[in-house]
């Protein structure tokens, strides 16, 4: 945890104006780890939340939804704010969207991919996250119709990660969008990137078919120093999401 700090910390000195802030919020119900982030981060003078629903909501989701109820409605966020909503292992490349945004920013994926991919640990051909889709879809107000065609491609969102002004993430969250799905487990991991790319792309509110970063396949290539965020830890180096950075 302490490596992945240091790199947060380096990442925004370098990149991040002193009118920004970073909240990291920490998913773990050990009282031990709680205190060893918490202090780590305050040193390194970031901002601190500790996610009081986890894991009854799960990582991810259920920090944003702390966040965005709890941690940034006292944070004197203007509206057109652009606010990341990030797991711990993804890392600012980049100077962020410059401020103001473009007025076509709402809410959309850091990162695409094709959504209609296999979900790794899953028989072929089955689409366990389909379910998932529909009960997470009637759970939020106004919500889009969830049905689609076996192997129609759309834009998963890749982590997930997301950013958006913080007008559209408090309009998405009054209307339940990070209530939608628990996600406690690597397979719910996966679920969700489908669940919510799909959400984005089909939701009248939200619509948007494209990504700030393009494939999340370029994540993999550091070569590509022009990439908004990269990534700084694989699926098999990671024990825990325990908690996530914005």
């Amino acid at each position: 945890m302490r490596r992945i700090l240091a790199q947060q910390v380096e990442a925004r000195d370098r990149y991040l104006g002193p009118r920004s802030l970073f909240l990291v919020v920490e998913n773990d119900a050990a009282d031990a780890s709680r205190e060893t982030v918490e202090a780590a981060g305050c040193a390194a003078g970031l901002a601190y939340a500790r996610n009081g629903d986890y894991p009854a909501f799960g990582f991810e989701l259920g920090a944003w939804r702390w966040a965005m109820r709890r941690a940034l409605p006292g944070a004197g966020l203007c509206a057109d704010a652009v606010v990341y909503l990030t797991q711990d292992s993804l890392v600012l490349n980049r100077p962020p969207l410059a401020y103001p945004p473009p007025p076509s920013l709402n809410a959309t994926r850091i990162y695409a991919f094709d959504g209609s991919k296999q979900l790794l640990g899953v028989p072929h051909g089955e689409r366990h996250w389909i379910p998932e889709a529909a009960a997470a879809f009637a759970s939020v107000a106004g919500a889009p119709d969830a049905a689609i065609s076996p192997g129609k491609a759309f834009a998963g969102c890749f982590g997930p990660n997301v950013v958006g002004t913080y007008a559209a993430w408090v309009a998405l969250e009054a209307r339940g969008f990070f209530d939608m799905m628990r996600v406690r487990t690597k397979l719910d991991e996966q679920r969700s990137e489908r669940v919510l790319g799909l959400f984005l792309e089909r939701d009248a509110a939200s619509r948007d078919r494209s990504s700030i970063g393009g494939d999340y396949l370029r994540a993999q290539r550091p070569s590509l120093a022009d990439l908004p965020f990269r990534k700084i830890m694989g699926h098999k180096a990671r024990s825990r999401e325990r908690w996530h950075a914005r």
